[in-house]
Formats: structure tokens, C-alpha cells, sequence
């Protein structure tokens, strides 16, 4: 972030978005099994928290006027489910039992049709300027 806020024209503007991992939520499946499933996969994430760490890191660089905003990404109809099945492939690699997976996304699946489903993963979205 230093080198960008060097190389960007006085007054430029820089916006950042990243995940936070640690904040996702997927009902039916409850804070437990999703953060087991979290913990598996965290080797496949260089910052599981980015998303919590760039008004910081921006602040750091020497950015000004730098402003957050939380944009949750809502799943209700499925569109989700790719990421699950990335997180069980990652987690999977880790030793995560494979039939739990498995049955997580049935557990998603099976939300879908009774349109119960409610996945949300917020992204921080931080906008500064540089000096």
C-alpha cells in the first residue's frame, strides 16, 4: 500500500475490498460448523481478516481521508455454494472429514428448496486518497 499511495497523484483515490472470513455466516449450518470448516481451510488464505485490516492498513501507508463501509454479499438462492465447495476442497486437503462436507451441502441444498437458505460474507470496502 505504500507503493501504490507513492506512485498514485496527489489527491488520486484508491478503494480496496476484501472478505472477511472469520465473519461468514451460513444458516442452516451455525457458527460451529462453519467456523470448523474455516479453521480447516485457513491454510488456503494468506489473511483470512483482510477485509478488518485495510482501514488500517491504509491508515498505515499514509493515506488521508480514508473512509470503510461494510457491503454484506447476500445468498439466499444458492449462489454460495461454489464458495462452500471450495472452503471443503481447501479443508479437505487439511484432513476435514470429507463426509461432513458432503453433508453440508446437502444441508444447503436442502435450505434452497425450502427457501430458508441465508449466507452472508461481508466486504470491507475502504476509499482513500493519497496526500
Amino acid at each position: 500500500l505504500s507503493e501504490l499511495r507513492r506512485v498514485l497523484k496527489q489527491s488520486g483515490i484508491v478503494r480496496l475490498v476484501d472478505s472477511d472470513w472469520d465473519l461468514l455466516m451460513v444458516e442452516p449450518l451455525g457458527s460451529q460448523r462453519v467456523g470448523e470448516l474455516l479453521a480447516s481451510a485457513r491454510h488456503a488464505y494468506n489473511d483470512a481478516q483482510a477485509g478488518r485490516h485495510l482501514y488500517g492498513a491504509a491508515q498505515r501507508a499514509g493515506f488521508t481521508e480514508v473512509d470503510v463501509q461494510v457491503v454484506p454479499f447476500t445468498d439466499t438462492v444458492g449462489l454460495s455454494r461454489i464458495v462452500l465447495l471450495n472452503l471443503i476442497g481447501y479443508a479437505v486437503e487439511r484432513g476435514y472429514p470429507q463426509a461432513e462436507g458432503k453433508r453440508m451441502l446437502e444441508d444447503v441444498d436442502r435450505a434452497v428448496e425450502r427457501r430458508e437458505l441465508l449466507g452472508v460474507l461481508p466486504q470491507f470496502v475502504v476509499t482513500a486518497v493519497a496526500p
